[in-house]
């Protein structure tokens, strides 16, 4: 209750510390947060342009018939841990009543894949999905059906549901439509790249995921069913390669993807766009402006609260002196000043952490989401507006700054204590001369 009649009765003080601490707080985990949600966002978006560590285009004199005798040489190079290889084509879903949306279609082999890719964060998981696609395959053939995963997005604007069938038109093929039927579905299918489309100048707006060998076999028999004897080949066209990261192993890999005879078209290297997008001028300059401002504010807000501290001592030593002679210890004194500065700092910290928190949280996505890949063509970059979230990060560092905060306040209150019990009585209480 002392503590409490004590701020009441000089409560501009306190209200000062508080509105200092609480910007300063609100400012430093914005700014923080920001910095860490853009990394992520950038690696993010990286991720889902590659797919994988490393992944091209197969060129035609390297096509084989089978995934596995596909990816044996690429599994021969130094660094390489997994490689997965698959079918990519571009087509249209679409129904009467609503207009056809773009897609990437991924005939994928189920054994190899969701060991390469790199899985999209809160999601089923890709092993889950690929053993159902490879479930369906005995389905597929029977009904002439080739059973797919499909992204929400499309599932949601083209109001489809696990269950539903729907026809996909392929672009440049020689059986243009195929009978699908949707087993699963997920946030978003990565590898996205305009060198995959069969039509560059059109955004793809989604993607869809089959089982390499269903697509295949069902591919073969529409064939057969509309032309007659023979069938059309589905070549395995691309390459996934997950790989080491250490610098030895990374200049093995880029090497042989980028020479005689393993050479890949259009290779997407996920660490070098990640380095590339995190040394962006923009993001260079907001990383520095930032860090600037971070450090700039602690080292005038600790400079301004010590003096603040220094000022209050000084005006409060004859009331301190006052009380100690009315009864109270030395120790009775900290308590109060403990639990006053305790308040006033407390709260200053819980409306910092609130008032960064909601920034954060309603401004961050709005601010970082235009963000964009330098390999991203303007119709790929707006549609992965729709399809990529951004995430809003707390970083770990955030720990430290509140411990380092903390400890300031402590030595704040310490210096409080000394100096308001270091006089002696008959000194403070002393009238002036005249």
């Amino acid at each position: 209750m002392l503590a409490l009649a004590q701020m009441a009765r000089s409560p501009r003080q306190p209200v000062r510390v508080v509105l200092l601490l609480a910007l300063t707080i609100g400012f430093t985990l914005f700014s923080l947060v920001l910095l860490a949600s853009q990394r992520q966002h950038a690696t993010d978006v990286v991720a889902y342009e590659t797919g994988a560590d490393f992944s091209g285009i197969i060129p035609q004199h390297l096509y084989n018939l089978t995934p596995h005798n596909q990816i044996v040489p690429y599994l021969t190079i130094p660094g390489v841990v997994a490689a997965s290889a698959g079918y990519s084509r571009s087509g249209t879903v679409g129904n009467l009543n609503i207009t056809a949306r773009n897609v990437q279609i991924r005939a994928v082999d189920t054994s190899t894949f969701a060991n390469t890719i790199i899985q999209p964060e809160g999601t089923t998981s890709l092993n889950t999905l690929m053993s159902l696609l490879a479930s369906k395959h005995t389905y597929g053939v029977t009904n002439t059906t080739v059973p797919v995963v499909i992204d929400n997005g499309t599932l949601k604007q083209l109001s489809l549901h696990i269950g539903s069938t729907f026809q996909l038109s392929l672009n440049n093929q020689l059986i243009s439509n195929l009978n699908c039927l949707v087993v699963g579905s997920i946030n978003y299918i990565p590898t996205m790249s305009d060198s995959l489309s069969d039509t560059p100048s059109v955004a793809s707006q989604g993607g869809i995921l089959a089982d390499y060998q269903t697509y295949a076999d069902v591919y073969a028999q529409n064939v057969t069913r509309l032309l007659g004897k023979g069938e059309d080949i589905i070549p395995l066209n691309y390459m996934w390669l997950r790989t080491r990261s250490d610098a030895a192993s990374l200049a093995h890999v880029r090497t042989a993807l980028t020479t005689f005879p393993l050479q890949l078209d259009a290779l997407q290297d996920r660490r070098a766009l990640l380095e590339n997008a995190l040394t962006d001028p923009v993001f260079s300059t907001l990383t520095g402006v930032l860090t600037t401002g971070i450090v700039a504010i602690l080292i005038l807000v600790s400079m301004g609260s010590l003096l603040a501290s220094w000022l209050s001592v000084r005006k409060r030593m004859t009331n301190v002196a006052v009380l100690r002679a009315l009864g109270l210890s030395i120790r009775e004194v900290g308590a109060m000043l403990l639990w006053e500065q305790g308040c006033i700092y407390g709260v200053g910290l819980l409306l910092g952490i609130l008032l960064g928190g909601v920034q954060s949280l309603t401004v961050i996505p709005r601010l970082i989401g235009n963000t964009r890949s330098a390999n991203l063509s303007e119709g790929a970059f707006s549609a992965l507006q729709s399809v990529l979230p951004v995430r809003v990060v707390f970083p770990l560092s955030l720990s430290s700054i509140f411990v380092g905060v903390m400890l300031l306040l402590a030595i704040m209150l310490g210096i409080m204590i000394y100096f308001m019990s270091r006089p002696a009585l008959n000194t403070s209480l002393r009238l002036n001369e005249d």
